[in-house]
């Protein structure tokens, strides 16, 4: 089921909590365990204790061209204004072009 929260597409889940999907998604210590279109997947630098630049290769799929790409990821957990209300967490992914990757990444 998708819902549409603040003009992005959202997937509503049951069985799993907000925070749950956010650290599997965000975490790259598992991002291998899940996303088995990854060839590879480094941290580049930390720039926080939530927030991650990633340097990442995806396998090869006939016929297209293996691609990469370097993003900064972070995760945020967003408290409900009242007790009553539900906790939001959220990760963003950008794209970036800022750094050089190191040798070892590639």
């Amino acid at each position: 089921m998708e819902t549409l929260v603040l003009g992005t597409v959202g997937i509503a889940m049951q069985g799993i909590t907000g925070h749950e999907l956010c650290h599997y998604f965000w975490d790259p210590s598992v991002r291998l365990e899940w996303e088995l279109t990854l060839e590879t997947s480094n941290v580049v630098n930390w720039l926080s204790r939530d927030t991650h630049i990633t340097y990442q290769v995806l396998k090869r799929v006939w016929p297209a061209a293996q691609r990469d790409s370097l993003f900064w990821s972070t995760k945020r957990h967003c408290p409900s204004d009242d007790d009553d209300g539900p906790d939001y967490w959220i990760v963003v992914n950008y794209s970036t072009d800022c750094l050089p990757v190191p040798q070892v990444c590639l």
